[in-house]
């Protein structure tokens, strides 16, 4: 075996420290040279971020409190009574051509058999067991109801950006499920097929769209995503709460997460300190065997 060794003067008289695994030294264990701390580095492999940059990374959180909202919004209007179902299954079947339309145009291949006949199994599937749905937990307490949909919509909210895939099916998952709670507080059958329509075109095929938009073209994307952070504040300004508005705690939270967020990370950039030297742990190269073991 070859011995590889570096070797470092040191400062005091003596013969030269080599750091070497094996071999005679001519120091003690515990030596320290004095030029030691010359090969200090810091932040090597830190990659500076820029504002733009950060604020495009967050506009996929924002897109998704965007959807939550305007979902909300919609499930108050038809708890309300202020909003037909009729109008909202018509506005969800509007959404979905147009939206299939824009995944169709930026893909490379045709599904549009097998889109069509997705959209009719989920609707026939959803119609049929909207009845069941509206009195699954009719007998539980509205606070319950509400407190429970609360925390699946905040755990959906804190997995949908992540980049796992098992998270991001968690997340579909926990707000089809928050769906369904609040579906039964509606007061008809109708109401519940188009709240959960409106959950399956918000939580589960958004965020195929979304992604794909946001890898096909930048422009379009933050386009698509200003308008539609804008949209629940229309739906909101027909919502009677008691007098209470919402829309200016919406507005807060979309501009702290999509500019303060960004702002506040790349402000404590510069207190990133990322120190690397001679002490850092060799990273070991393996080579395959030639002709196997």
């Amino acid at each position: 075996m070859t011995e590889l060794s570096v070797t470092i003067t040191a400062a005091s008289d003596g013969p030269a420290f080599r750091k070497i695994l094996y071999g005679p030294q001519t120091r003690p264990t515990n030596y320290v040279p004095d030029n030691f701390l010359s090969s200090l580095q810091r932040n090597v492999n830190v990659r500076p971020h820029t504002y733009l940059n950060l604020l495009l990374n967050a506009l996929p959180v924002t897109g998704f409190i965007a959807v939550l909202a305007l979902f909300l919004a919609l499930f108050g209007l038809l708890l309300e009574g202020t909003l037909p179902a009729a109008a909202l299954v018509l506005l969800a079947g509007i959404v979905f051509v147009v939206g299939w339309i824009g995944y169709e145009a930026m893909g490379r291949t045709s599904q549009a058999t097998k889109a069509v006949k997705s959209a009719i199994l989920v609707t026939t599937f959803l119609l049929s067991l909207s009845p069941i749905l509206r009195t699954l937990s009719q007998s539980t307490s509205s606070d319950t109801i509400y407190a429970l949909a609360t925390f699946l919509f905040l755990l959906s909210l804190l997995l949908f950006p992540s980049p796992y895939k098992t998270a991001g099916h968690i997340a579909t998952t926990t707000s089809v499920s928050a769906s369904l709670v609040l579906a039964s507080r509606l007061p008809g059958s109708e109401d519940v097929f188009a709240l959960l329509l409106l959950a399956v075109l918000a939580f589960s095929l958004f965020p195929i769209l979304s992604e794909r938009l946001r890898t096909t073209s930048t422009g379009p994307y933050i386009l698509f995503t200003v308008l539609l952070s804008l949209s629940p504040l229309y739906a909101m300004s027909f919502l009677q709460l008691g007098g209470t508005s919402l829309i200016p705690a919406y507005a807060i939270i979309i501009c702290a997460v999509t500019f303060g967020g960004p702002a506040a990370l790349l402000y404590s950039q510069r207190f990133k300190n990322e120190i690397r030297g001679p002490w850092d742990p060799a990273v070991p190269l393996i080579r395959p065997m030639k002709g196997g073991l």
